[in-house]
């Protein structure tokens, strides 16, 4: 330590501004819930909570949850496997829904316009 007590300090400042926190998990979910109005999250209709869903990253709903409401939505069973990537779920459900049923899920969810086509 006596030849190289004197550069401590420094190494110690250097070292501290290399430290890099991540974001929690409930920063990610905080900042994704601020990104809608319409809270889907919590809405009843499984419709609208696989469609939020379906359009988002961060897991707001539990999978079991999730895969419930792809199961009522398209009114058939939904493999937890196709949950990993519902696009073609989501061209499902679009091939399925009354054109007035898509333009309210427009509306509430405009957001997730840009990832449908």
């Amino acid at each position: 330590m006596k030849v190289y007590g004197h550069l401590r300090d420094t190494h110690a400042a250097t070292m501290s501004q290399k430290v890099r926190f991540t974001e929690s998990q409930e920063d990610k979910i905080s900042a994704t819930k601020a990104k809608y109005s319409f809270k889907w999250w919590e809405s009843k209709n499984p419709v609208e909570m696989f469609w939020g869903q379906a359009h988002e990253e961060v897991p707001l709903i539990s999978s079991d949850a999730f895969q419930k409401a792809a199961a009522k939505a398209l009114e058939r069973a939904v493999k937890p496997e196709e949950l990993n990537s519902p696009k073609s779920l989501v061209k499902e459900l679009i091939e399925r829904l009354p054109k007035a049923t898509l333009i309210d899920l427009f509306q509430k969810m405009p957001k997730v316009i840009s990832l449908v086509a």
